[in-house]
C-alpha cells in the first residue's frame, strides 16, 4: 500500500491570531517552605495571627472618635501583632531562610514604633528608573521593616482610600476601566497631572496632623524616620549604586510611603472639590466634559497642591485632549475607537523591557525575568493591536541573547522558534536577521551567523512541503553552512 501524504496548506504569514502568550506563574520563594518544613507549628500560629489582625483591623475602621485613638494606640502595642509582623519584616528583608522561631520572638520583644530604631543600618541606593532616570531607594533592615509594615495596615484601616484611587483598589486594570466608565457617562476628554518628585515634596510638618489618631511619636520615628540620615550606610545593594543626592521626603522602599501618598492625594482632591478623577500613586487623570473643564480643573488643583501643609507639590499639566485622540496615562496609551477603548504601553513603557539594548550584555538571569516580565506585560493589554507581534520579536531577541551567552543546542533551537515565531507575527516584514541583537565581539558574530543560517534551513524545509507557497523570503546573505551548535573541547585525562 502507498502512503500519500497529505498536503500542506499554503502558507499563510498574515495571521497572528495562533501567537498565545504563554501564561505566566507567579515566582514563589523557596525560603517559606523551607521554613514551613522546619516550623509547621509555627506557620499555624501565622494563620491564627493574621486572621486576629484582620478581625482587629475591621474593628478599628469601623470606631471614632476617642475609642478608635484609644484603639490604635493598643494595636501599636499589641504582643499578637508584634509577632506576625516581626515574621514579615524577617521574611520582606529576605531573611527567611536562614531564621528561626526564636529570632522572630526575640524581634517581636524589640517592637516599638513609638521610639527610633538606632541598632540597625539601612542601604541607600540608586536604581534605574527605566532606560534614562534613576531613582533613590532604600532598602531596610527587618527591625525598620517591621514598624514599618505595622503602621502602613493601621493607616490603611485610619484612612482607606477614596473610590477614585486605584493603587490598592484593583491597580492600573481597574484604573483604566474607570477612565472608560467615566467615558461612558459623558466625560470624554482628560490629561494626565504628575506629580513632580512627590515622594521627595512631603515635609514632617502637618504629616501629623493628616495622619491622625496615628500617634505624633509614631509618625515621626516610622513614617519620617528622622534618624536615617545619620545612620545610613551607602553600600551597593541588589544592583543598586550608592545614592550621590540627598534623602528628603518620604523613603522609596518603605512600605509606609504608598498609604501615606495615598492619604495626601485624598486630601488634594477633597481640597479642591468635587470633580471626576482617576488616580494610581501620585498620577492623576482629570477628567470633564469640555476641554475647558478640565483645564480650569487643571488649574485649580495646581494652585491647591502649592499650598498644601505636607509640602508644596509640584503637579506637571498635560495638554487637555478628547480620548478619541491618543492619549497617555501612567505611560499607557490610550484611545477611544468605535470598538472601545484601546490601550498599549507607551515608548517609554516599552523601553523598560528592551534588556537586548542596554550597554551591558544582560546575565542569564537577567534575559529570564525580562522573559516573565514581558510575557505577563503583554497579558496586560489584551486589547493591543500590535502586542502579540510586539512581544514576540522581544522573546526572539532574548532567546538570541541567550544563544549568544551559551551556544549548546538547546539554546540554538529555542532561539530559532522563536526568531520565526517573530516573524510570522509580524507578516514577514521584520527578518530574523533584524531581530537578532548585535555582535560585540567574534563569538557573538559566530553565533549571530549560526542562528541565520538555521532559520533559514527551516524556511528551506518549510517550502519543500508547501503548496504553491507565497515568494520566498531572502534570510541569509550568504551560502549556508552547515550549523552545528558550539561544544567545549573534551577534557584531557590521562
Amino acid at each position: 500500500m502507498t502512503i500519500v501524504p497529505t498536503p500542506i496548506p499554503r502558507l499563510r504569514f498574515a495571521s497572528v491570531s495562533a501567537i498565545v502568550p504563554t501564561p505566566i506563574r507567579p515566582q514563589r520563594s523557596g525560603e517559606f517552605p523551607t521554613f514551613a518544613q522546619r516550623y509547621p507549628q509555627f506557620v499555624v500560629e501565622l494563620a491564627g495571627l493574621r486572621s486576629y489582625r484582620d478581625r482587629e483591623l475591621a474593628k478599628l475602621s469601623a470606631m471614632r472618635g476617642k475609642p478608635r485613638r484609644d484603639r490604635t494606640r493598643k494595636l501599636l502595642r499589641c504582643g499578637k501583632f508584634a509577632t506576625l509582623y516581626a515574621y514579615e519584616g524577617i521574611r520582606r528583608a529576605g531573611l527567611l531562610r536562614h531564621t528561626t522561631v526564636e529570632a522572630i520572638r526575640s524581634l517581636a520583644t524589640r517592637c516599638n514604633p513609638f521610639d527610633t530604631v538606632v541598632d540597625e543600618h539601612v542601604h541607600i541606593l540608586e536604581v534605574p528608573n527605566g532606560v534614562t532616570s534613576r531613582r533613590t531607594v532604600v532598602d531596610f533592615g527587618p527591625k525598620r521593616r517591621m514598624h514599618q509594615l505595622l503602621v502602613a495596615d493601621i493607616l490603611r484601616s485610619l484612612h482607606p482610600p477614596r473610590a477614585d484611587q486605584y493603587l490598592y483598589r484593583g491597580g492600573m486594570p481597574m484604573a483604566l476601566r474607570a477612565i472608560e466608565a467615566a467615558y461612558a457617562e459623558g466625560f470624554e476628554y482628560g490629561a494626565e497631572v504628575d506629580m513632580v518628585g512627590f515622594y521627595g515634596s512631603i515635609g514632617l510638618d502637618g504629616l501629623a496632623e493628616l495622619l491622625r489618631p496615628l500617634p505624633a511619636a509614631v509618625c515621626r520615628h516610622v513614617v519620617w524616620d528622622e534618624f536615617i540620615p545619620i545612620r545610613a550606610s551607602a553600600v551597593p545593594r541588589h544592583g543598586g549604586v550608592p545614592a550621590l543626592n540627598g534623602l528628603t521626603g518620604l523613603f522609596l522602599g518603605a512600605a509606609t510611603s504608598p498609604i501615606v501618598g495615598e492619604r495626601i492625594i485624598a486630601s488634594l482632591l477633597a481640597a479642591v472639590g468635587p470633580g471626576r478623577e482617576v488616580t494610581y500613586a501620585d498620577n492623576l487623570f482629570v477628567l470633564g466634559r469640555s476641554r475647558e473643564e478640565v483645564e480650569a480643573r487643571m488649574e485649580h488643583l495646581g494652585r491647591v497642591a502649592a499650598s498644601l501643609d505636607v509640602g508644596p507639590l509640584r503637579p506637571s499639566l498635560s495638554s487637555a485632549r478628547h480620548l478619541s485622540e491618543s492619549f497617555e496615562f501612567l505611560k499607557q496609551d490610550g484611545r477611544k475607537t468605535d470598538d472601545g477603548f484601546i490601550w498599549q504601553p507607551g515608548i517609554q513603557k516599552i523601553e523598560q523591557y528592551l534588556v537586548a539594548h542596554e550597554d551591558e550584555p544582560p546575565t542569564g538571569e537577567q534575559i529570564t525575568l525580562a522573559e516573565k516580565k514581558l510575557i505577563h506585560w503583554r497579558r496586560a493589554y489584551p486589547g493591543w493591536p500590535d502586542g502579540d507581534a510586539v512581544a514576540a520579536e522581544q522573546l526572539a531577541t532574548l532567546a538570541a541573547l541567550r544563544f549568544y551567552r551559551d551556544g549548546n543546542l538547546v539554546n540554538l533551537n529555542a532561539a530559532a522558534n522563536a526568531l520565526f515565531v517573530g516573524f510570522v507575527a509580524r507578516n514577514g516584514q521584520v527578518l530574523p536577521q533584524e531581530m537578532l541583537p548585535t555582535a560585540n565581539n567574534a563569538r557573538d558574530a559566530r553565533r549571530r551567523q549560526q542562528l541565520v543560517d538555521e532559520v533559514e534551513r527551516r524556511f528551506d524545509t518549510i517550502y519543500s512541503f508547501a503548496v504553491s507557497p507565497p515568494p520566498r523570503p531572502r534570510i541569509n546573505p550568504r551560502p549556508r553552512q552547515r550549523v552545528v551548535a558550539e561544544t567545549p573541547p573534551p577534557t584531557a585525562t590521562r
